[in-house]
């Protein structure tokens, strides 16, 4: 009879023993996932990032939901006085593994919820990635805007129509004023890409 008892925690430290390796072996590829997920965002952020980041934060949700029963049955074992253990043969036998299995589950609890902030942090990565991109595309905008400003100041000028504008009636006032404005133009941009804003 006691040997069957043995046969029997064996049994389950055997079952439990394989189900926390399988869940240590999911989680590290997971975190392999997330990780590269993590280096093509920081590359380049796009939509489709998105729908990955939410269907990974889905699967180590689920994860930490799925281990945290784990815990109440290690510690039950341990804890509970289990009719059993009484027994000094099977506790001698058992309790050791059965120990191992509570460590092994905590760890692996720790794990899971872990990898579940390591992607709840992908969407703040993708956040601050795509306001960065947003905040680039306003400067350069800007500072197309201000090299402009000049241009728009000439059209504005000769877009009065004055009775006397001297310069109207000189041969060269056309090329020279479209060279100025594309001298304007070039200057404005090697200014801000020397100052490293374009």
């Amino acid at each position: 009879n006691t040997s069957n008892i043995v046969i029997l925690f064996n049994i389950n430290y055997l079952i439990l023993k394989n189900i926390i390796m399988h869940q240590f072996e999911i989680l590290e590829k997971i975190e392999d996932i997330i990780l590269k997920l993590e280096d093509d965002i920081l590359e380049n952020a796009i939509d489709e990032h998105v729908i990955k980041i939410n269907h990974i934060r889905g699967i180590t949700r689920s994860i930490v939901k799925n281990t945290r029963p784990l815990l109440y049955i290690g510690d039950r074992i341990l804890k509970e006085n289990i009719r059993y253990l009484k027994y000094s043969d099977i506790r001698k036998q058992n309790l050791e593994n059965f120990q191992s299995i509570d460590f092994g589950i905590e760890k692996l609890y720790s794990f899971s919820l872990s990898t579940r902030e390591l992607a709840d942090k992908l969407l703040d990565i993708y956040s601050s990635q795509v306001a960065e991109k947003t905040n680039s595309l306003i400067t350069k905008l800007t500072l197309l805007t201000a090299i402009s400003s000049p241009l728009t100041i000439i059209t504005g000028i000769y877009g009065m129509n004055f009775r006397f504008m001297p310069e109207l009636d000189f041969v060269y006032a056309y090329p020279i004023v479209i060279t100025v404005m594309i001298m304007i133009v070039i200057i404005g941009i090697l200014i801000f890409k020397l100052k490293n804003l374009l």
